[in-house]
Order: structure tokens, then sequence, then C-alpha cells
């Protein structure tokens, strides 16, 4: 059977083609065996990754009626009963042309997106005062595994969290047939691009080193450089590069000819301006560290070791989840700001280069909504371990956990995402779907957690399987580290040895944050030997206030 139109999907058609389409395609060999015909197929992934299309290529290679393309809060009708007509209303067609003409009928096939919209577990729905959605679920099993259910339809039901849909509709005879739909490998991505520039080969309007540099499957080809790229993505990036060639064509005055081509230069301007919605966050993550990570001393090595060891990916034939919390040690100005959050930042970035296909940093801010309880943030963060579960490796960090757990119940925490947070760290991912064949094929999640009360120890720490304490500085070690800005900063050495004889301990964002306050109040239009004077005269000064002036030092607390 011949897929033409869909690429990198080569898994999920071959269990198609042996599970819905043969039966239909040998109608007597199916009778002779007594086997019914799938009435229901679950297409989940991740966005834009071709769910629609392979529903589309399977309505066209079944010979079957135009199909109905609903979404799924379409059906939903503030009056009582109108969902339920809504959804009678698309059996009705079949339902006619059966009655009419019996085992001649053409296949109806009817296609859900968005299907938890109007299918989640009856009696899940808190808001849903009226039951329309239990009601909505109720009329689908009817009409597809009722008592007058019919042979010539087949539903196709589309979500991104298959995890929400009630447990009724996945049983044998409903939507028994469940595919996942993951983001396409490299030779996937490579048949994708052939597949969006086909019209271009055959009209000669892509130039030879474009045409190697999309059939190239080595590191230099457009099919390893477009990592975490859906198909949907893969054809914006071909609208790209095509709008480039366009737009030559129209500043040269010319509507065709070798100046309308898409060239290879195209295709590379296009990757810089189409990138991924998943995938990692390297630029969000460094600037979370802007200058560097020092390891300045034995306990900030092991600490980074550590890190190293946890973030690194390993290859399981079992889904694994692995968690981490880093413990800074807060509550003053001087042993505050080790720098948990720049550590996990830095531990995430090197975790991307080494095998990680999705990083995403989480702070409270990520998680707010609208309404502000705490049943919709404990939702918004089950959709960020959610979309992190649809990759093979993926890593989460959870910035100032004890922040985004935070409520009005005891200890400042509340209950609701509390008991979320327990849920979701102990649940591995599932097994990897797609094309993967190895034993090595489990997936992993990484989640590392910061925080920096010490109290959480007694809350957040204990749902997580490591834990790290940072340590402050208490040495002058950090002589020209990246822990301050050389360009500014005359003498790290000696402002490092100034502010520890002084504080006895210091976090190292505190010394760098103390050290920028000394070399802005001291100025820069000076030699160098006198700038390292007045750095240090300055530093001494805020120090002194620091220790004398129990109001200056919460002002500058505050301040930094």
């Amino acid at each position: 059977m011949d897929f033409k139109n869909v690429g990198g999907l080569d898994a999920q058609l071959d269990d198609i083609a042996r599970r819905v389409l043969a039966s239909r395609a040998n109608p007597a060999a199916a009778r002779r065996l007594g086997v019914s015909h799938v009435r229901g197929i679950l297409l989940s992934g991740p966005p834009g990754c071709g769910k629609t299309l392979l529903a589309r290529e399977l309505s066209r290679l079944l010979g079957a009626r135009e199909p109905q393309i609903v979404n799924g809060p379409e059906i939903l009708d503030k009056f009582i009963g109108e969902a339920e007509r809504r959804v009678r209303e698309l059996f009705l067609p079949a339902e006619r042309e059966y009655e009419e003409v019996g085992d001649a009928s053409a296949l109806h096939l009817i296609i859900l997106d968005e299907m938890d919209a109007i299918a989640r577990k009856r009696g899940s729905m808190s808001a849903d005062t009226t039951g329309v959605r239990d009601s909505v679920v109720n009329q689908l099993l009817a009409k597809i595994d009722g008592v007058k259910s019919l042979p010539n339809v087949l539903v196709v039901g589309l979500t991104n969290r298959p995890e929400l849909l009630d447990p009724a509709l996945l049983r044998p005879g409903r939507l028994e047939v469940q595919l996942r739909v993951e983001l396409p490998d490299k030779r996937g991505r490579r048949d994708i691009l052939a597949i969006h520039t086909r019209s271009m080969r055959e009209k000669n309007a892509l130039s030879e080193d474009a045409i190697d540099l999309l059939d190239d499957l080595s590191d230099r080809g457009m099919g390893a450089r477009t990592e975490h790229f859906s198909g949907a993505e893969l054809a914006g990036l071909v609208r790209s590069a095509a709008s480039f060639a366009l737009a030559r064509a129209v500043e040269t005055g010319l509507g065709a000819g070798a100046d309308g081509m898409v060239a290879a230069a195209d295709l590379e301007r296009a990757l810089k301006e189409v990138r991924p919605a998943l995938g990692t966050q390297d630029e969000v993550l460094k600037r979370r560290y802007p200058f560097g990570i020092s390891d300045c001393s034995s306990s900030m090595k092991r600490i980074i070791r550590d890190l190293t060891r946890f973030t690194t990916p390993v290859r399981s034939s079992t889904p694994r989840l692995y968690s981490l919390l880093l413990v800074g040690a807060g509550g003053d100005i001087s042993s505050g700001g080790v720098g948990v959050t720049a550590l996990a930042s830095n531990a995430a970035a090197e975790s991307s280069t080494k095998g990680s296909d999705f990083v995403r940093f989480v702070t409270s801010l990520d998680i707010l909504t609208e309404s502000g309880g705490d049943e919709a943030r404990a939702a918004a963060l089950a959709e960020r371990f959610s979309e992190a579960r649809e990759m093979s490796h993926s890593l989460l960090v959870l910035d100032d956990v004890d922040q985004i757990v935070a409520g009005s119940g005891p200890g400042g925490y509340s209950s609701v995402m509390l008991s979320t947070l327990r849920a979701l760290i102990r649940t591995p991912p599932p097994r990897a779907g797609g094309q993967s064949k190895s034993l090595l094929d489990g997936k992993t999640l990484h989640i590392i957690g910061t925080t920096s009360r010490s109290d959480a120890a007694c809350t957040v720490l204990k749902y997580f399987e490591e834990d790290l304490f940072p340590c402050s500085l208490m040495s002058n070690q950090c002589k020209n580290s990246s822990a301050t800005d050389p360009h500014q900063i005359a003498d790290a050495s000696a402002l490092a040895e100034a502010l520890i004889n002084c504080l006895g301990r210091v976090g190292c964002k505190t010394a760098r944050r103390l050290a920028e306050h000394a070399v802005f109040t001291s100025g820069m239009s000076m030699s160098p030997n006198d700038m390292k004077s007045a750095q240090l005269a300055a530093l001494e000064s805020i120090l002194d206030d620091l220790a004398g002036d129990e109001a200056i030092a919460a002002k500058v607390c505050e301040v930094l």
C-alpha cells in the first residue's frame, strides 16, 4: 500500500495496514476467519507530527467518503442535549447509506481532533455541573460499540493527552488500535522534506546543491540538522526557504529561471528562521549563568561532577525517571546565593550536548493560570511533565520548587501541588514507540529541582531520589574565575579575600553582586593600580556598613 504523502511513520503505517486495512481490503477472508472490522483508532503524539495527515491518507487508501473532521470543542454546546445531538449527526450519513445499500456501503471516516476536550474520564470534571461531557462520552460509546453499531464507520481520535481519555473508549471494539505518532527520526525527516519539495523537484525549481543538502543523510544534511522538528515545522521550513527564493526573484524582476530556484543557501537561512517548538532551550539556560560556572573549590568540583553524572542520558531497556534536588543555604545575605539555579542551568545545557533531546526550565511563573487556583496550577505542572514524556531523553529543571508548590497549606505549601508533584516524580515515562526496535529503547526523564529553603528537606526533599548541597565560598580560590567579570573587576582574588575575612562565608552570587557594587561605586576612569585600590576600598566601605548597621544590611540584602 502506498502512503505517498506520509513520511517518517513506517512503524505506524505497518500497524495500520495489518490491523485496520487488511480486513477491509479482503472482506471475504475476514468473514471466513470470523473477524470483524476495526471500528476505531486513537492517534496520539505531539502537535504537528502528522496525526491528521495520517488519518486523511487512511481515508484515501480505503476509498472512503470524504472524511468528517471535527474539532472536539466544536461539539460542546451550552444547551443541554445539543452536544449529544451533534455526535449523532456525525454518524447519520453512514446510517442512512447502510440502510439503503447494506454491505455495499462505502466506508465513512469520522476524525475527532482534540478528542480529550470531549471524552475525558467520566466524573473527573468537577467544574462540569451539567454533565455534558459525560453524556458525550456515553453517546460516543453507544454509536461506536452499541446495539446498533455500524460496520461502515471508522472513528479516528486525535489527541496530545491520551491519559485524559475515558478508559471505556480504549477497550477492544472501540478505539482499540492505539498508536503513538512520535517526532520523526533523521531518515523520517529526510522523507518528509522530500514530500514537501516534490513539486519543486518536478518543476526544476530546486537547485542541485539544495537537492544534495536535502537528500544527504550525513551530519551536514538537512535531515540531521533538523532534529526535534515535527512534520508541520519541516513544512514551514520549506515554505520559509521558498519565500527567500521568491523575494530574490522579485528583487531581480524575474519570475522564473535560475534566480527563482530554491538554493541550498535559502535552506540554510530558513533553518535559522524556523525553530522547533520541542527540543532544548540552550539560550534560555545560558542566560541563567552569564559569567559561566567556576569550579573554584574541591566541593564545587564535586558538585559539578555529580551533576554531570546525573544528567548524562542513560540507555535503558525500561523507562526510568531520575530526580535530584539542589538545596542552597538561603536565609541571610552572607550564606545565600550559592548558585543552585546557575548550577542546574549549566548541567541542563551540558545535558543537551550529550544526548538529551528535550530540556525545559520551569519556574513558578510558567505554571500561573488565569484562574490562579491550585488545581489549574497542578494541571499546568502536569502538562510540563507530559511534554517531557513525549521525548526519548528529557530533562526538566524545576527552579525554586518550593515556590512552585507554594500555597496556603501547612508550612506554606499547597497540598494539591505537593501531591501532584509527588505523583509526577514517581511516574516513569512510557516506553518509547515509533520505529525503534532496539532493546535499549526505554525513555528516560531527569528532574532537577532547586530551592534555597532549608526547611524544604522536610517537605519537597523527600520526594526526590537524590540531593546535593552546594557550599558557600570559604576561601579566595575564585581568583580570575568566571564568577566575576574580569573586564570590570581588577583583582578578583583581593575582593574575595576581603569578603570572606569580613563575612566568614559567602554565596558566590552574593560575592559577585557585592563586587559589582564596589566596581560601580569606585568608577572605571583610572589606571589599573588605582582601580584595584579604589575597588577594594569601596568594597570595604560596603562591608563596614553591613557590619555596623542592620537596617543598611537589610536594604542591601533586598537589593541583591
